[in-house]
C-alpha cells in the first residue's frame, strides 16, 4: 500500500517563478527563477500591466546571442525579422540596431499595447552555442518604469506563446509574486525629483558626451522616449519639432533641464519665506 501510494503522489511538479520587485522611482525589476526545472526556459510570452498610468520605459535587458561572460535572454522573436540582419554566413553583424527591444509592436497580433500606454508585451528567447554560454536559471530580465502609483502585474501571453521550456513543453508558471504588485514613482511636486527627472534623461543619452561626439541611433532613440515622458507629464502631446536630429536633441534637453528648475521654483509649494529658500537651494 505504501508503494502504491508513492507511485500515485509521483514526483512534485516544477515551476518557472515570475517576480516583480519594485526598486523605487517607479522602477520595477522583472525576474524569473526556473530553478525546480529540469529544462531550461526557451522563451517568454508576458504581458505586464498597471492598474493607473503608463508604463513608459524598458531597459537592462540582455541584446543579442547568450554566452558566458553575459547571458541571458537577448532574443527578441517579434521584431527579429524587422531590425536584425543575418548576413550570408548566417551570423549577426549588429545586435545594436535602434528599436530592437523586447517590447512587442502594438500592431502584432496578440500584443497588449506598447509605451506609453497601460499594458505591453515583452517576448524574450535565448540562443547559446554549447553548454557553457547557457543563459542562467534564474536572474532579472528587464526592468520597466512607471509614471504613478499603481499595481503591476505580470500574466502569461496565451497568443504569443507562454513560456516554454527548451524541450518544447510549456511550462508550468507561479506569477504570485507578480500580481498586484504595489509601485510607486516619482514626487512631481518636488523641485529635487523634477530636476533628476531631468538628470535621468541627460543620463540615459547624450548630453553628458562632448558636442564632436557622434551619438548612435540608439542613443537618439533613448533620448526621444525620455524627452517624450517628460513632455506628457507636462502636458505636451508632441516631441517639439528641434528633436529630430542629434544636435536639435541636444539643445532641447539642455533648455528643457534649464526651464524645469525655473517651472519648480515658480509652483513648488512652500510653507514659508525659508522654506522657498531651501527649495530654490535644492534645485
Amino acid at each position: 500500500m505504501l508503494l502504491l501510494a508513492c507511485v500515485c503522489a509521483g514526483p512534485s511538479q516544477a515551476t518557472v517563478y515570475i517576480t516583480a520587485t519594485p526598486l523605487g522611482d517607479g522602477w520595477v525589476a522583472i525576474g524569473y527563477d526556473a530553478t525546480s526545472e529540469t529544462e531550461l526556459v526557451r522563451a517568454f510570452a508576458l504581458d505586464i500591466t498597471v492598474s493607473d498610468g503608463n508604463i513608459v520605459d524598458v531597459c537592462d535587458y540582455k541584446v543579442g546571442v547568450s554566452v558566458a561572460d553575459d547571458p541571458g535572454y537577448g532574443i527578441f522573436p517579434g521584431n527579429f525579422s524587422r531590425y536584425i540582419t543575418v548576413n550570408p554566413d548566417g551570423e549577426v553583424d549588429d545586435w545594436g540596431v535602434a528599436g530592437y527591444t523586447p517590447v512587442a509592436d502594438e500592431a502584432d497580433p496578440g500584443a497588449a499595447g506598447g509605451l506609453f500606454g497601460p499594458a505591453i508585451t515583452i517576448e524574450m528567447a535565448s540562443l547559446y552555442d554549447g553548454d557553457a554560454n547557457k543563459p542562467r536559471k534564474s536572474g532579472r530580465l528587464f526592468k520597466v518604469l512607471v509614471e504613478t502609483v499603481c499595481l503591476i502585474s505580470v500574466t502569461l501571453n496565451e497568443d504569443r506563446g507562454r513560456i516554454v521550456l527548451e524541450n518544447g513543453e510549456q511550462a508550468p508558471v507561479d506569477l504570485s509574486g507578480a500580481t498586484d504588485v504595489l509601485v510607486t514613482a516619482f514626487d512631481y511636486c518636488s523641485c529635487h525629483m523634477l530636476r533628476r527627472t531631468w538628470t535621468w534623461v541627460a543620463q540615459r543619452s547624450f548630453l553628458a558626451l562632448p558636442p564632436w561626439f557622434p551619438a548612435s541611433p540608439r542613443a537618439i532613440q533613448r533620448a526621444r522616449t525620455g524627452l517624450r515622458w517628460v513632455c506628457l507629464r507636462a502636458g505636451v502631446s508632441r516631441l517639439p519639432a528641434a528633436a529630430t536630429s542629434a544636435t536639435g536633441m541636444r539643445t532641447v534637453m539642455t533648455r528643457g533641464f534649464r526651464s524645469s528648475i525655473a517651472f519648480s521654483r515658480a509652483t513648488c509649494p512652500s510653507s514659508s519665506r525659508t522654506g522657498e529658500r531651501r527649495s530654490v537651494i535644492r534645485c
